[in-house]
């Protein structure tokens, strides 16, 4: 008898320390998974703080025809906008003015705008950064498709063919396939103001099939459901996209 009460402790001992261990690595998933949500969150922000400065800087110059093309000193995210392309980068667009390099960028009857060449190098490096940590699964579909207005407007007017008449194609080839994932973030969320932005860069015949082709970084498989997506004709075409790659598990 003695015998078996102590072989009965012995067992619910086993017992408790099972349930103890377990227990233990439940915690530890846990606090795991709540210590790398804190890092992706950290790192998110800290990308999503180093856009805004970059945007915020006030490195460019810019006259137009309203204020008698009077240059003044203007924020990067002021020459982002659409309603004229940039030209293709010249050597004899550069100037300096004090220890700043200036790249001109428009000039049109409209507007005559330059930018500093170090936004564009530090654009290049937020990119290239932004695509190294999609790349390792920090950054997700749905932080990009947040940061769309300051992300998918590279993509439009001409900005891309200048960053590579600039640096050259292979060092661009960041900025394109980011770009490429955030359309493709914004559209199969439905995004209703981004899939309203992306139609008019398909209005402006934007060449997507050749940005893809030029991106090394998104899937084969992705790619077609990219193109399908911007193919799509409406909100329910869309749906159809969505749920036939995610039958094969592109999405």
């Amino acid at each position: 008898m003695k015998v078996l009460i102590e072989n009965l402790i012995s067992i619910g001992d086993i017992i408790n320390w099972i349930y103890a261990a377990i227990g233990a690595f439940v915690a530890y998933i846990v606090l795991h998974r709540m210590q790398n949500n804190r890092e992706r969150h950290s790192m998110v922000k800290e990308i999503e703080d180093t856009i805004n400065d970059l945007l915020m800087r006030e490195e460019a110059k810019s006259s137009n025809l309203n204020n008698d093309f009077k240059c003044q000193t203007v924020m990067y995210r002021t020459i982002l906008h659409d309603e004229s392309a940039w030209d293709m980068f010249k050597k004899e667009n550069i100037s300096i003015d004090g220890n700043q390099r200036f790249v001109r960028i428009r000039n049109t009857d409209q507007h005559i705008e330059l930018v500093g060449t170090t936004l564009l190098h530090e654009t290049l490096i937020i990119f290239r950064r932004m695509q190294k940590l999609y790349v390792d699964k920090i950054i997700k579909d749905e932080d990009l498709k947040d940061l769309w207005r300051e992300i998918i407007p590279f993509m439009r007017a001409g900005k891309i063919e200048f960053f590579i008449s600039y640096f050259g194609e292979d060092d661009v080839k960041p900025i394109i396939s980011i770009c490429l994932h955030c359309i493709y973030a914004s559209l199969k969320s439905h995004h209703e103001s981004a899939t309203k932005y992306i139609a008019n860069m398909k209005s402006e015949d934007v060449d997507f099939e050749r940005y893809i082709r030029k991106s090394s970084n998104v899937k084969f498989l992705k790619k077609k459901v990219i193109l399908k997506l911007l193919n799509a004709s409406d909100v329910n075409r869309y749906i159809d996209v969505i749920a036939e790659a995610s039958e094969t598990n592109i999405i």
